[in-house]
């Protein structure tokens, strides 16, 4: 790979704003924000944003990463005679961009108006008003047209081929201040074209480039480049693209920071020596199995199947130690690769073995220097994140979880004398730029980095450099973004260096959908079968299928009396289960919408031979303190007999372990996700999973390929062979081979070349809003009940005390007090500083986050007719306010909505 000039050494050589205006130091970038404190001026500006270029530059090994982009650019194009002047050029360009981003500040209305400047006057001459990012642009566009004209070397084709990447580079700088990126607005309107041109003197680039603004010519400047670039792969443009967007942004966000309030960035939250020896350590030492493992690592190695095939505790944790010694061999194997899949069954500890996998990878690629877990709940995020922060005994400061219920987390304070506010500014910088060396959040923010246009997302994309990505629970994403995700991963890996692991113990072959890649991705557990397949995974859970031979319901009183049949069936059962257990059972049943649980749940309250069941309901309307408090009475044992009625909210991210199942039939993988919360561990006998068949799962599943492939291509006999012999790769091959059909057809909408034609043409916004991941939109209900304290966590308290709200007489939390808190710092902050107020409301909406649950815009419609809402507060806010949850008994802690008073359903 031709490597090109550094970044260090292209500031170095690059224009200077001093050397273009002789009274510089008279032009403000910003205006004092403290007493005493003088302007930040422009050349002071630049200089900040310098420095903090070349430290992320260094800190993400970024010249790599760009040099890798442009040579993909470059190295397909045979018409170019110059190629290594050309990306030499390219990437000066990339960087002088964001050298260039506020030259547009020798504009004297910007100085006059933005910064009370009194060198300056108002010119009613200049008709851009106080603008400064066009002008920056309009600056960078021409000074770069006629300096590449005057370098003799480039021919017309190279020109043509640099003069539209100029227009590219100047789009972040436009956008600089918006809240997304862009690149159509590069062509500027008559009004300005006038106008702008008097500023091109100050830069020494009097030359008429007015034909390029124009409409034709700017669309035939397009058509030449595309018709010079030849390659099929756009993607390197588009990356660097949005990378330039996220250097650039972020560099004048720590830049403008330093200046505003003199914080210093030193931190950058990269896995050091010191703290990968650390995490080595604590893996290998800190729990006994791990320990016993590198112990006796080569007995583990050579464990025979053959002997470990009779169901026992001792011969699950053989196999459990077995399938890791595989896995850490083969990453050892394979450490030079970027995609790996980890399948491991359910049981085996997968958490445990993704640690594994990053420990290997950390020791024999010395260049990582960051983790990231990206999973589809937050529930998992909670789980996983308290799991690694113990074995791995990392702080605060080295790990963090990002989620909209996670609050606002703080870095632990090396200082406890550390001013308050600014230990506080400095963990909002830190979260808000993710400066930790560990990282786990939401899929949707993950995919958002890799191809959204929003600034926030972007702010991060330079990080994923040099990094392990543990993708967990893949499954769970709709098949009609398969094509997408591996699209963007295996892209990303290759120019970025990721390491990114997909985990699942039901994982789809997403290499099957890119011809590239297929067989690319190595498989860390070379039969998975055996392990799957061996009784002491396999016959973890029983399923039994004969309730699927029961007439399906159709009308109300049809439906009422399956459900009576069902809990006679799953009473008689749960109390042989029972018997057989010392009078002690604990009981899951799933259902596919909320009404029907909460109905099942009605008809057993009303039969009293459940009296000594402890009788539990979790749906998507279940407030998290009420989860987290139901948890805790499962896990603690105390009850005898237990029944848990649920919704698919448990199926993923619930660590509950229950004796018997009963799963409303849905999608294959997502009934072993269910059959995931019975007998977890394998610890115990006779556990089974009893499928039925209540509720349509085309309520929610109907535009998923799997359900279409259930229905048309699987049969019960193919349905019940691949859930008891875990075969889940004859699913997902149909459903892959169907993608690929889509893909195939050239007159086919909505299809992976319809989406790669968006990337081609940089349409950022068709990039960002035809791949989402959550298509539905939500809206948050805040219900104002209260909740005993005992439910939150101390650190939940904490926070509580720190805003002033206290426990009432009953011990509570008052959901209405927390309420009237956050509207208190929306309403009377205005005068404080900006970023405080975020901070408080970011630690407020955790706090907010324990009273709301999310309802899909049906459910939200209905609600909306109702006067049970606080419509003003509602409307004012963004967030249903439901006031009079209490009335007609329409919403309880325990229950959620009872659906007999609103003429609606939720699926979550």
């Amino acid at each position: 790979m031709k490597l090109f000039n550094s970044f260090k050494k292209l500031i170095s050589d690059s224009p200077k704003f001093s050397s273009f205006i002789p009274n510089h130091t008279d032009y403000w970038a910003h205006t004092p924000k403290q007493e005493g404190q003088l302007a930040e001026t422009a050349t002071q500006h630049f200089g900040r944003v310098n420095e903090y270029i070349l430290k992320l530059v260094k800190a993400h090994s970024l010249d790599k990463v760009v040099d890798t982009l442009i040579n993909e650019i470059i190295a397909n194009q045979t018409e170019f005679t110059h190629a290594d002047d050309l990306g030499n050029y390219i990437k000066a360009l990339f960087i002088r961009s964001i050298l260039f981003h506020d030259y547009g500040k020798v504009n004297p209305n910007f100085q006059h108006r933005k910064m009370s400047n009194p060198a300056f006057n108002w010119d009613n001459s200049i008709k851009i008003d106080s603008q400064h990012s066009k002008l920056s642009a309009f600056i960078f566009i021409h000074y770069h047209i006629k300096e590449s004209l005057e370098l003799t070397f480039f021919g017309s084709t190279e020109r043509k081929f640099l003069w539209v990447l100029i227009f590219l580079f100047a789009s972040p700088i436009i956008r600089h201040h918006s809240s997304y990126l862009d690149h159509k607005e590069s062509t500027f309107d008559e009004s300005l074209k006038k106008f702008l041109p008097n500023f091109l003197k100050y830069f020494k680039t009097e030359i008429s480039a007015d034909k390029l603004f124009e409409k034709k010519q700017y669309e035939q400047l397009f058509a030449d480049f595309y018709n010079i670039y030849k390659y099929e792969n756009y993607f390197p443009v588009f990356a660097l693209l949005k990378l330039n967007f996220s250097l650039l942004t972020a560099a004048d966000y720590y830049a403008t920071n330093e200046y505003t309030n003199g914080f210093i960035l030193n931190d950058i939250g990269l896995l050091d020596k010191t703290l990968k020896d650390k995490i080595f350590s604590n893996f290998q030492n800190n729990k006994d199995y791990n320990k016993e493992l590198f112990e006796r690592f080569d007995y583990f190695q050579q464990l025979s199947f053959d002997d470990l095939q009779s169901k026992s505790n001792k011969n699950l944790n053989l196999l459990r130690q077995k399938l890791m010694v595989e896995v850490i061999g083969n990453t050892r194997l394979h450490y030079k690769n970027n995609l790996f899949y980890l399948e491991a069954p359910t049981g085996a500890g997968k958490t445990n073995l993704s640690l594994a996998v990053i420990t290997v990878l950390l020791k024999l690629n010395p260049e990582i220097d960051k983790v990231f877990y990206v999973f589809p709940f937050n529930t998992l995020i909670n789980q996983t994140f308290s799991a690694i922060k113990d074995t791995l005994g990392l702080s605060n400061s080295e790990i963090i979880q990002l989620h909209s219920k996670s609050g606002f987390h703080e870095k632990d304070s090396e200082n406890e004398k550390d001013a308050l506010y600014g230990k506080e500014y400095m963990n909002f910088i830190d979260n808000l730029f993710i400066n930790y060396p560990v990282t786990l959040f939401s899929h949707v923010r993950f995919f958002d980095i890799l191809k959204g246009n929003n600034k926030e997302s972007n702010y991060i994309l330079h990080r994923l450099t040099n990094s392990i990505v543990i993708i967990d629970e893949l499954q769970s994403y709709n098949p009609k973004h398969w094509d997408k995700i591996i699209f963007y991963l295996s892209h990303y890996a290759k120019y970025f260096n990721i390491k990114i692991v997909l985990m699942s113990a039901t994982l789809p072959k997403l290499d099957e959908l890119d011809r590239n890649m297929k067989g690319n991705i190595i498989g860390l557990v070379e039969n998975k079968y055996k392990y799957f397949i061996n009784q002491n995974f396999k016959g973890r859970v029983i399923f039994n299928f004969e309730l699927l031979s029961w007439k399906d319901p159709s009308p109300n009183q049809e439906k009422t009396d399956y459900l009576i049949s069902l809990k006679e069936f799953l009473y008689k059962k749960a109390e042989e289960q029972a018997i057989s257990n010392e009078n002690r059972v604990t009981v899951i049943i799933e259902f596919i919408k909320k009404k029907t649980a909460g109905e099942f749940l009605r008809l057993v309250e009303l039969d009293d031979r459940f009296s000594d069941y402890q009788k539990l309901l979790v749906s998507g309307e279940i407030l998290e303190p009420r989860r987290k408090h139901i948890i805790d009475i499962i896990k603690s044992k105390l009850d005898d007999k237990i029944l848990l009625i649920t919704t698919q909210v448990v199926e993923a991210g619930v660590d509950i372990d229950m004796d018997l199942g009963f799963k409303d039939k849905s999608l294959i993988d997502s009934d072993e996700q269910l059959a995931g919360r019975v007998n977890r561990n394998a610890a115990k006998h006779n556990c089974k999973v009893y499928i039925f068949n209540c509720d349509s799962e085309a309520t929610i599943y109907r535009k998923d390929e799997r359900y279409k492939i259930s229905r048309e291509q699987i049969n019960q006999k193919d349905y019940q062979e691949i859930l008891e012999t875990k075969n889940f790769d004859k699913l997902y091959k149909l459903v892959n081979e169907k993608i690929n059909h889509k893909n195939d057809n050239p007159y086919q909408i909505e299809a992976l070349p319809e989406y790669l034609n968006h990337i081609k043409n940089l349409s950022f916004n068709k990039v960002n809003w035809e791949f989402q991941l959550i298509e539905d939109t939500n809206s948050s209900v805040f219900v104002p009940l209260s909740i005993p304290k005992n439910h939150f966590s101390e650190e939940d308290i904490k926070c509580f005390e720190a805003f002033g709200i206290e426990a009432d007489m009953n011990d509570n939390i008052k959901g209405e007090e927390v309420w009237q808190k956050y509207e208190e710092i929306i309403s009377s902050r205005r005068t404080e500083e900006f970023t405080f107020k975020q901070i408080e409301l970011k630690k407020m909406a955790g706090l907010l986050s324990k009273f709301m649950f999310s309802v899909y815009k049906s459910l939200k419609d209905e609600l909306f007719k109702t006067p049970y809402i606080d419509r003003e507060i509602s409307d004012k806010f963004g967030i249903i306010y439901l006031r009079y949850w209490f009335e007609n008994n329409l919403y309880s802690y325990e229950k959620g909505f009872d659906y007999t008073k609103i003429d609606c359903d939720n699926f979550i």
